[in-house]
């Protein structure tokens, strides 16, 4: 890789390895879901508890949550 900026070109650097990500499977539905909460009269919101269990394949790499 060569790298430029206002000072001029960089050298080449030395060869790079790289390793990438592959997308692991997705979760299956929700184990447990729950309402708790929540009062209209004071504003106070409910709010929802979900788990899942982790994908069956997840290419080595540990889940470190999931994006709802």
């Amino acid at each position: 890789m060569k790298v430029e900026n206002i000072i001029g070109l960089s050298p080449y650097s030395d060869i790079l390895s790289v390793q990438y990500a592959e997308v692991t499977d997705a979760p299956l539905v929700p184990r447990y879901v729950t309402r708790s909460g929540g009062d209209a009269t004071i504003d106070l919101s409910p709010f929802i508890t979900i788990e899942w269990d982790a994908p069956f394949e997840t290419n080595g790499a540990p889940v470190l949550g999931f994006l709802v």
